[in-house]
């Protein structure tokens, strides 16, 4: 049953981790690997801390050199500004000014690690990259706007979590807390988009150093393979850096019901290109929902909640000291499927001609018409005039399970001051918006249920590289993501790369669902939306119904409320074994 509470091992209880400010005085974290640690002083306003959290964090510059560029500075954003330049990884600075006792602290700006606070009274303040250290007991006091938020779309709002009482940083943002226990969000990094004389050769560059960098530093390291683009490059990026000689494997997941069969050939033909051994994985014998509680709590709501079973098989299949570098985030940051904004970059770039010609490629790409393509740039256009530059493209439709309990309208917008000195050069708040919502519901480095994952194109270097990538030079009239293409084919020209599209992948909602229907059904009636009153009861019969008989669109809006579920029960009960161990 899913409410049965399974005992655990003292081992999973995180230890206490984080920082507290009490009184007006702080305590500092312990346990974590410092990179660099200098106290501020009468000629040193700023100090700093820098920690290694979960993962692997790397200089871009030499360690003396970094430490220098600090002791030089004398406002928080000078010193945060060099670290973002100088550092990427898991890592989380924490910043002192002297004078004010204001303190910064800042987890990775891509998202490797969290870092979650709470505000009590008397201006108390706890941070803390795990969150069971910040709630106090059970019961758990849910943030329902934000489990259904994210039932209803797969994001919750970026400054918020599951728990009423914690927040988050959202991405590319610190913490700022002053004297008294006053909390502010600000934006902490953007990548710039200044000219750069040679994008490609510069993503390169940035796929090399990050694949080598991860390589050195991980001693067991494995590729995922779909058989895709994206992963295809990686794959080959990371045989280049570990080179010709050192043992590779390369994890497929397949299913043999899918009409997407033909993915494994795919997979086979990269993998032996790059001297992979390729482990291949039948996803239809780990369905969605075969695990239905993670028995170390995840920190994050996510879909790898409903993949429990699928990355316990990984896991066994790679040993549970192994890395598996994936390839998510390829197809955004180098720009895969590109729409009608290409023609309105391409015209406020370089001018009508440009545009027409722009227009022409796509149409040729997506095998349409040139008067339709400029009808939806028109389209975006006008939007963008009436509604800002930020104009979200279209609205999530409301899952009919909540109909009566639609959350916040404005969840999904975090309050967050941008510094002027981070206006300059920076790409469109749109761009940065999907970003930020996509690197949200990424695992971070410190929240593995089974086997640690990396995703190597989320590294700040490649991001910061992509983001100078211009949308109208990321395709031919043939192919998407160009400039992925061409760099890893200088290194292994295989086939695979020059796909067209890769198709969908069966996830198998409809048979997950319906292979453990009677647990999958008590998981949702006795969960924490049902027992709230949040989902209506005869909708919920009737979407379990329609994933009987087979009704793709009932099953995904079922499994999101299922992988809120599945966090939920987890948490409950790894709370309640701490209850016990305490007693």
């Amino acid at each position: 049953m899913a409410k049965s509470i399974e005992r655990l091992d003292l081992t999973n209880a995180p230890p206490r981790s984080g920082w507290r400010l009490e009184r007006r005085a702080w305590t500092d974290a312990v346990g974590y690997r410092g990179l660099l640690s200098c106290n501020s002083g009468p000629d040193r306003p700023i100090g700093a801390t820098l920690l290694e959290v979960g993962g692997r964090a790397y200089l871009r510059d030499a360690h003396s050199r970094l430490d220098r560029a600090l002791a030089r500075t004398r406002t928080l954003s000078d010193a945060r500004d060099i670290v973002t330049r100088g550092v990427w990884g898991a890592y989380i600075l924490v910043l002192g000014e002297a004078a004010t006792g204001r303190r910064l602290f800042l987890p990775d700006p891509l998202h490797s690690v969290r870092l979650y606070y709470r505000t009590a009274g008397n201006g108390r303040v706890d941070v803390d990259p795990q969150a069971a250290n910040l709630l106090d007991g059970a019961p758990i006091d849910w943030n329902l706007d934000y489990l259904i938020e994210f039932a209803c779309t797969q994001f919750g709002p970026l400054d918020e979590t599951p728990f009423a009482s914690v927040r988050a940083v959202p991405p590319g943002c610190a913490l700022i807390v002053d004297a008294d226990g006053r909390c502010t969000i600000e934006r902490a990094w953007l990548p710039r988009t200044g000219a750069v004389d040679d994008v490609r050769a510069s993503c390169a560059a940035a796929l090399d150093d990050v694949y080598s960098s991860i390589a050195r530093s991980h001693p067991n390291v494995c590729a995922a393979l779909s058989g895709g683009v994206d992963s295809s490059a990686g794959a080959i990026f990371l045989r280049k850096a570990l080179g010709a000689d050192a043992p590779l494997a390369a994890v497929h997941l397949f299913s043999t019901s899918s009409p997407d069969f033909y993915e494994r050939d795919m997979a086979a033909r990269v993998a032996d290109s790059i001297g992979a051994e390729l482990i291949c994985i039948d996803i239809d014998r780990h369905l969605p929902f075969s695990e239905r509680i993670v028995r170390t709590p995840p920190a994050s709501l996510s879909q790898d909640m409903l993949f429990l079973g699928i990355d316990k098989a990984v896991s066994g299949a790679i040993g549970p000291s192994s890395v598996l570098l994936e390839g998510q985030g390829g197809d955004l940051l180098f720009k895969a499927v590109p729409d009608a904004n290409a023609v309105l970059d391409a015209l406020h770039g370089k001018g009508w001609s440009f545009a027409l010609r722009t227009a022409e490629k796509l149409a040729m790409l997506h095998n349409d018409s040139i008067p339709r393509i400029l009808l939806m740039a028109a389209k975006i256009a006008l939007r963008r005039r009436l509604f800002g530059q930020d104009a979200s493209v279209s609205q999530q439709t409301m899952s009919t399970l909540f109909a009566s309990h639609a959350p916040r309208a404005a969840a999904g917008q975090a309050r967050i001051r941008t510094p002027r000195d981070l206006r300059a050069d920076t790409p469109s708040g749109e761009s940065i918006s999907v970003l930020d919502r996509f690197v949200s519901i990424m695992t971070p480095v410190t929240d593995a249920a089974y086997t640690s994952r990396l995703n190597p194109y989320l590294a700040q270097p490649v991001v910061e590289a992509t983001f100078g990538l211009r949308s109208y030079d990321s395709f031919d009239h043939r192919n998407d993501r160009i400039v992925l293409r061409e760099i890893a084919s200088a290194h292994t020209p295989v086939d695979v790369l020059w796909r067209r599209t890769k198709g969908s992948f069966g996830i198998g909602f409809v048979k997950g669902i319906v292979s453990h229907y009677d647990a999958f059904r008590e998981l949702i009636r006795d969960g924490v939306l049902m027992r709230s009153g949040k989902i209506d009861e005869t909708e919920l019969e009737q979407a379990l119904k329609a994933v009987r008989v087979g009704q793709n669109a009932a099953a995904i809006s079922l499994a999101l409320v299922g992988c809120v579920e599945v966090f939920c029960a987890s948490w409950q009960n790894f709370v309640a074994n701490r209850r016990v161990v305490a007693c």
